[in-house]
C-alpha cells in the first residue's frame, strides 16, 4: 500500500503497481457504478441541502469526487455529461419547511409513514 501526499487526487496507475486492466466489459461496469454513484450523491446532497442537514456538503463533496474519477478514467463520457450535471435541477429540490414527494427525507418523514412510527 502506498500513502499518497495529495489523498484528494486521483493519480495514475505507476507500472511497478499492480492494477487490473479496465477493459471491455469490466470497464462499462466501472462507468455504469461511477455514474449510479453520481446520482445517488446528488440526489443526496440535494435532499440533505433543502432539510439545512449538516452533513450537506460531505455528500455533495463525494459526489465531485466521483465526478473527478469519471473525468479521469472516461474524459470524453464527462465532458458530454457535466453541463446537463450542471444546469440539471434534482426533483429532489425544494424550500426548507416544504414538502416534496420526490424527496426522500420528506417520505421517510411523512406522519402516515410506516417506517416513522416504528422509530
Amino acid at each position: 500500500m502506498t500513502a499518497t501526499p495529495h489523498p484528494d487526487t486521483i493519480e495514475p496507475v505507476r507500472d511497478e503497481e499492480y492494477a487490473v486492466p479496465l477493459t471491455g466489459r469490466r470497464r462499462r461496469r466501472h462507468l455504469d457504478r461511477l455514474l449510479q454513484m453520481r446520482e445517488v450523491f446528488a440526489a443526496v446532497s440535494t435532499e440533505r441541502y433543502c432539510h439545512g442537514l449538516p452533513d450537506a456538503a460531505d455528500a455533495f463533496i463525494q459526489m465531485a469526487h466521483v465526478e473527478d474519477e469519471i473525468a479521469v478514467f472516461y474524459p470524453d463520457v464527462h465532458a458530454a455529461l457535466f453541463a446537463d450535471w450542471v444546469s440539471n435541477v434534482p426533483e429532489a429540490v425544494h424550500e426548507p419547511g416544504e414538502y416534496n414527494p420526490q424527496c426522500g427525507i420528506c417520505l421517510a418523514s411523512r406522519p402516515d409513514n410506516q417506517l416513522a412510527r416504528a422509530a
